[in-house]
């Protein structure tokens, strides 16, 4: 159920557990690959993960990875992937 991986997601957020909210969101692209929305997600977590104290130039490459998925899946009006 989408809906509710993405509530789930919601609340991790809210709690500051990146790593499971994460989780959610890898079972929400496994659902709906095409979404560009759940790439975009997925990338500022990794993103966040990267810059809250773990400072792994991985994870900020994968970020970038996942940004710029999302902006093959939608090129225009994407500033969000772009900026990144």
């Amino acid at each position: 159920d989408p809906e509710a991986w993405l509530m789930l997601h919601e609340i991790y957020l809210l709690v500051g557990q990146y790593k499971r909210a994460a989780f959610c969101i890898e079972e929400l692209i496994l659902v709906n690959p095409m979404a560009y929305m759940y790439h975009l997600r997925y990338g500022e977590l990794l993103y966040t993960q990267a810059c809250s104290g773990h400072k792994s130039n991985e994870l900020f490459r994968q970020a970038r990875k996942y940004f710029a998925h999302a902006l093959e899946l939608k090129p225009e009006n994407n500033l969000r992937a772009l900026s990144r």
